[in-house]
């Protein structure tokens, strides 16, 4: 992400896994989970993120835009937009995708 001006941090605790395996996987939400998620999230705006990216699908199930006091992309959500745009052959505004060309015959 350096290459276009973007700095990262994770989390990565590994204790994070049965929460999703489960719990969320299994229809799951536990508000001490949830809770433990917004915890995450708030310190990891303190520590300067000015995002956070749900980069596991499941997340969005613990948390929304609501609980996070920056801006939250939703992987879920964005493919899916993604998706549908390819799919109606527009030009995404986001997304550098090569124009279609034809053969001439």
């Amino acid at each position: 992400m350096a290459p276009v001006g973007l700095d990262q941090a994770f989390d990565d605790d590994l204790r994070h896994e049965p929460v999703i395996y489960q719990e969320l996987c299994l229809g799951r939400v536990e508000p001490a989970s949830r809770e433990r998620f917004r915890a995450i999230a708030a310190a990891l705006a303190a520590d300067g993120a000015q995002g956070v990216i749900f980069g596991c699908t499941e997340i969005m199930l613990l948390l929304t835009q609501a609980d996070v006091a920056i801006p939250v992309f939703d992987t879920t959500a964005l493919h899916a937009a993604a998706a549908v745009e390819r799919n109606r052959c527009t030009e995404p505004t986001w997304w550098p995708v090569p124009k279609a060309t034809t053969l001439a015959g």
